[in-house]
């Protein structure tokens, strides 16, 4: 074998050798890595991030090599925005990839918008979704010419005010359209006369002091053909009451 060959044998040695050694390196890290999977690589640690703003917290969890999802939930204590609560719990051991829960605070409850005319039921339902407690009363009816009775006319207190978590929500409801009013009697006039007591007196005497007075007078003779100077016996209304002028008279005439 020449001098050339044995060199050229050395160096496909040499490279067969480098290959070898580079195969062996990556099985043994592929190795490591695995065990280090199968181990302790494979977990995670959920972040304490309750009182943290929403964007703040979603972001230390995705470092974390979690998944986060948000929810919203009314809290009379945690401001808005803010995580009011996590699930799992901070510093639970978890599996990398794990899809967790940000409950993020939206304040106080907020009183719903009822559009006038809904129906009670639809109305309750939707304070109590609300986190508050609906309350119908009696006392919190009013006449409407558009919304039909029984329907929602509006909410006490309105839409949008804030409320402790289950504080009331007061319904108001219709009763309908308000009946005409009764029609208002003409005022009495207090300086009209009295009706006079004409009972004993000649009728055409009587008929002249009642026409003097405004009232107008029909005569009722006892018989057919009575005198027409006869003597009142008897007037209705009588004296006293409360006919005014313009008001009948009637006398009986005997």
């Amino acid at each position: 074998m020449t001098r050339e060959e044995l060199a050229g044998r050395r160096r496909r040695g040499r490279r067969v050798f480098a290959l070898w050694m580079v195969l062996l390196l990556l099985l043994a890290a592929l190795a490591g890595t695995g065990a280090w999977w199968l181990g302790s690589g494979r977990w995670t640690t959920m972040p304490a991030v309750t009182g943290l703003d929403r964007e703040r917290a979603t972001a230390l969890v995705a470092e974390s090599d979690l998944t986060p999802t948000v929810t919203e939930r009314a809290d009379d204590d945690v401001a808005p925005d803010l995580v009011a609560q996590v699930d799992p719990a901070p510093e639970t051991r978890v599996l990398r990839g794990t899809t967790v829960t940000l409950v993020v605070s939206t304040g106080r409850p907020a009183v719903p918008d009822v559009p006038a005319g809904s129906a009670v039921d639809t109305a309750e339902d939707a304070v109590r979704r609300a986190g508050l407690t609906p309350v119908r009363s009696t006392s919190a009816e009013e006449f409407s010419a558009e919304v039909p009775a029984g329907a929602v006319i509006r909410t006490d207190p309105p839409a949008g005010t804030r409320l402790a978590g289950g504080a009331p929500v007061t319904l108001v409801t219709s009763r309908g359209a308000e009946p005409a009013p009764e029609p208002t009697p003409p005022p009495v006039d207090e300086t009209a006369p009295p009706v006079p007591f004409v009972i004993g007196m000649r009728a055409d005497e009587a008929e002249a002091l009642l026409r003097q007075d405004g009232f107008e007078v029909e005569i009722e003779r006892s018989f057919p053909f009575g005198r027409r100077d006869g003597h009142v016996v008897g007037q209705d209304p009588g004296s006293g009451s409360d006919a005014r002028p313009g008001d009948t008279i009637t006398l009986t005439v005997l």
